[in-house]
């Protein structure tokens, strides 16, 4: 394993098999944060779908669906914070 995929994996606290699925759902956190600053009805019918797609998607292909969601609440709490900073700063 590469150290930085650990030290990276320990930060996210997720296992370091899955930090890809982390990773990767990242974006979809930030982009339903986004979407919430410009409708926020679409932002929630978004959040509600990708939960629902997730707990769908554990049980037909028996997928992990954990980190994936995870990834996503990781990419909210970054997005958050980030809007913050920006608003404190300006």
């Amino acid at each position: 394993m590469i150290k930085g995929k650990g030290i990276l994996a320990r930060l996210l606290r997720c296992n370091p098999c899955l930090l890809g699925n982390v990773l990767l759902h990242i974006p979809v956190g930030i982009f339903n944060v986004y979407v919430w600053y410009k409708a926020q009805s679409l932002a929630l019918l978004f959040g509600v779908s990708f939960i629902i797609y997730q707990i769908l998607e554990r049980q037909i292909i028996h997928d992990k669906a954990y980190p994936e969601i995870q990834g996503w609440l990781w990419g909210i709490a970054i997005a958050i914070v980030g809007w913050e900073i920006i608003n404190f700063i300006w």
